[in-house]
């Protein structure tokens, strides 16, 4: 499996009464954004982490509300500071999506899951932390995308936002690639030379290549020691 690639935990940033939300990105343990992994199974899993942050910036504490909405392949949202303050619930009921194996997974074609968190106080400057976990298989599919979704509400007779909410979404990307063993591919490549080695073989010697070269190299051996000595002068006359 290749190294996950991180995109910045999405920060939700509330601001009471007349003020417009503000947006940022701290550097918190990211978001998992891309995971690549290198298998031929089906039914191989891998783990998926999306990572939601809610900020007050302001000089008043408030009451918020935070829902999630994310695929069944991730699980109850976790948060940092469990207080007695805090309550989450799931609706009775599921989501009427129906379960799609296309991408991306989002909560308009994928089954999911939705939980509401009720924050009596959101402190000034105390961020909170939710974390989704899941693990996300594959069965035909070569890509998979999963999109969560935080949204922020709140009493609107009290406090005023420009759109009436505050929402932020997470995406994962899973993707699996092949690997191709090429070891059968090389030994058949070697057992087919060597059998087509051995049937040129088999075919020049049943047309008597083999034997016209023996005769031809046995001729030419013959005549080599007859035209030696018919090079060499003759001997000297004795005295």
């Amino acid at each position: 499996m290749t190294p996950h690639h991180h995109s910045p935990a999405p920060s939700i940033t509330f601001s009471p009464l007349s003020f417009f939300p503000s947006f940022s990105s701290p550097s918190l343990e990211e978001s998992t954004k891309y995971v690549s992994v290198s298998t031929k199974k089906a039914g191989t899993s891998v783990p998926v982490t999306h990572r939601y942050e809610v900020k007050n910036l302001r000089q008043r504490s408030v009451p918020i509300s935070v829902t999630f909405q994310f695929p069944v392949e991730l699980r109850t949202p976790a948060i940092n500071r469990p207080r007695a303050s805090w309550s989450c619930w799931a609706p009775t009921h599921p989501l009427p999506h129906p379960a799609i194996s296309f991408h991306p997974q989002d909560c308009s074609v994928a089954t999911c899951k939705k939980i509401r968190c009720r924050i009596a106080s959101l402190e000034m400057q105390q961020p909170l932390e939710f974390v989704i976990k899941g693990n996300i298989s594959f069965q035909w599919q070569q890509k998979v995308s999963l999109v969560s979704e935080a949204r922020i509400e709140y009493e609107e007779k009290k406090y005023t936002q420009k759109e009436g909410f505050v929402q932020r979404q997470v995406q994962t990307v899973v993707e699996r690639s092949e690997v191709y063993n090429y070891l059968p591919i090389i030994v058949g490549s070697s057992v087919g030379g060597l059998v087509l080695l051995a049937l040129i073989t088999a075919a020049l010697y049943k047309f008597g290549f083999f034997k016209r070269q023996y005769k031809q190299r046995m001729e030419g051996d013959g005549a080599e020691p007859a035209q030696s000595d018919a090079s060499s002068p003759p001997d000297a006359p004795k005295q």
